[in-house]
């Protein structure tokens, strides 16, 4: 229901010789109706934010009753009482302007001469031609909104629509406070912690319509002269995460602000729900395509490299496989799903965070992630959170064919860490070369081999590396087996270096290599 504050009704031409005897406070109250009320059962009549006309012939004569009669106008919400003086009353009794000002209610004097019908005229004339303005008003700014909704890729466009068509600065706010969209002076703009100002079921929030979901909140400290601010979430799906809010440092809201604040909730919503569908659309897009990739399922097309290109995998970029289980009962229950999910939840956030692109799936238990090169998989591992169980992580791999690749690695390591920790596929080959895994013995084999053999003279320089771990890595007597002079057999030593990444005179490194030399000379003959 439209309404008008006390203050500018008291401001019209039949009211001009009126006089507030108590409850100034309450002039910023809002009216919604004028009512004469002249009967001895007043308050069964009285209704919230209602402006009472009375000649006062129908009050008790009781004093008490007459203080109980107002204190029950206070509790139902009367927003003021015109008493038309001098007939029957010269003045407000004593008494009843402490019940007013307790209440802030207002008590106002009206010449007997002034017409309680003309009062009612014009105060309800005006009441329909505010009215009129605000639903004016309110499809002028619901039609601004509906076109910034049609354009808009974030929700700036909601809050600044809002801001220009109301003059109020204007937010989106997480449950958690945090400004995801801000409107209004650029040294205005709140911080989070002075937003907990405005936190909604404070003392003295009030919807501002029995049909209102919002309400406003008016708070407890002036923030840089913001004194109250209406709240109303935006739900999606019955289910709200965000609120619109706006800010004021006048008198208070009107039914303009509430349905300008309502109408931006709703076109936030629509923003959200379409942008949530959309993001559904391209996961279950990422999925499939992943899942394709790493069952080897992608060939090199172009239709391939397009299908690529949408969801973000570049078939040239270099990337690890990282393959995570997760702590959750199997089959998935209702639980294990949702956990899943919360943990595919956080692991996106932290890819988009890094600024990469969440190319995440999963099956059963386990969370597949293709990592780029450079993003430590110490972050994915933190981003798994407490379901975790072990991960591995692939070498790096360039595209389609490297990607399916990285999968046979992880997938043949994942069984070797173990529970609570995550492990590179360089750590994992020699436990389980030893252990007789001959995948293992071939890779790492081809740690050292293939490197080395991609180099040109590689095969030189393979070669010299597993003659050298034949000789436990004795310079002269490699050479004599090579034929080559000693010179250059530390020139092809500081070759294999650089190519490998690694000091041919640390001890960890000459044990790899004399057991992939070991592995080498064994499995030659054994059929692949």
């Amino acid at each position: 229901m439209v309404s008008m504050h006390l203050s500018d009704v008291l401001r019209l031409g039949c009211l001009e010789g009126a006089s507030v005897i108590a409850g100034r406070v309450g002039l910023q109250r809002d009216v919604r109706w004028v009512h004469v009320i002249d009967n001895p059962d007043a308050v069964t009549w009285a209704r919230p934010g209602q402006f009472l006309l009375t000649t006062g012939y129908a009050w008790p004569r009781d004093h008490a009753e007459r203080l109980a009669l107002f204190e029950q106008f206070a509790v139902t919400g009367v927003t003021a009482v015109g008493l038309a003086v001098p007939q029957f009353f010269e003045r407000f009794p004593d008494g009843l302007d402490a019940v007013a000002e307790r209440h802030d209610m207002t008590l106002i004097e009206i010449p007997w001469e002034m017409p309680f019908a003309q009062i009612t005229q014009e105060v309800h004339t005006a009441l329909l031609s505010e009215q009129t303005r605000v639903i004016e008003r309110s499809e002028a700014i619901h039609r601004a909104l509906t076109r910034a909704a049609a354009s808009a890729t974030n929700l700036d466009a909601v809050v600044r629509t809002l801001t220009n068509e109301t003059g109020r600065s204007t937010l989106v706010i997480s449950d958690e406070y945090t400004v995801l969209a801000y409107a209004g002076p650029p040294d205005g703009r709140p911080t989070e912690a002075e937003l907990l100002a405005f936190a909604p079921s404070r003392p003295g929030a009030q919807a501002l319509d029995t049909d209102s979901v919002a309400e406003v909140v008016h708070a407890t400290e002036p923030l840089r002269d913001v004194t109250w601010a209406v709240r109303c979430p935006v739900r999606v799906q019955g289910v709200s995460s965000v609120e619109v809010l706006m800010l004021g440092s006048d008198r208070g809201p009107g039914p303009l602000e509430l349905r300008a604040v309502e109408h931006g909730a709703l076109v936030a919503a629509l923003h959200l729900a379409h942008h949530r569908e959309l993001a559904s659309v391209e996961t279950r897009l990422r999925r499939s395509f992943i899942d394709d990739l790493v069952q080897g399922r992608v060939d090199k097309s172009d239709h391939a490299s397009e299908r690529g290109h949408v969801v973000g995998f570049s078939m040239r970029g270099v990337y690890r496989v990282a393959l995570a289980e997760l702590d959750v009962p199997t089959p998935l229950g209702p639980d294990a799903f949702r956990r899943r999910e919360n943990t595919l939840t956080r692991v996106r956030t932290m890819l988009v965070r890094y600024g990469a692109t969440d190319l995440v799936t999963t099956t059963s238990n386990r969370v597949i992630v293709l990592l780029p090169e450079d993003l430590p998989p110490e972050r994915l591992w933190e981003a798994l959170g407490a379901d975790r169980r072990a991960m591995v992580v692939s070498r790096s791999h360039q595209g389609v064919d490297g990607v399916r690749s990285g999968y046979r690695e992880a997938d043949a390591s994942i069984g070797h860490v173990p529970n609570g920790t995550f492990a590179s596929f360089e750590a994992l080959l020699l436990p389980r070369a030893l252990t007789g895994d001959t995948d293992a013995q071939r890779a790492l084999v081809e740690s050292f081999e293939a490197p080395l053999a991609a180099e040109r003279g590689g095969d030189k320089l393979a070669t010299t590396a597993f003659t050298l771990a034949r000789h436990d890595f004795v310079l002269t007597a490699t050479a004599a087996t090579l034929r080559v002079h000693i010179s250059t057999l530390r020139h092809r030593l500081e070759r294999i270096e650089d190519v490998l990444g690694v000091d041919v005179r640390d001890a960890d490194t000459r044990f790899r290599l004399r057991i992939a030399t070991f592995f080498r000379d064994n499995n030659r003959d054994r059929p692949t």
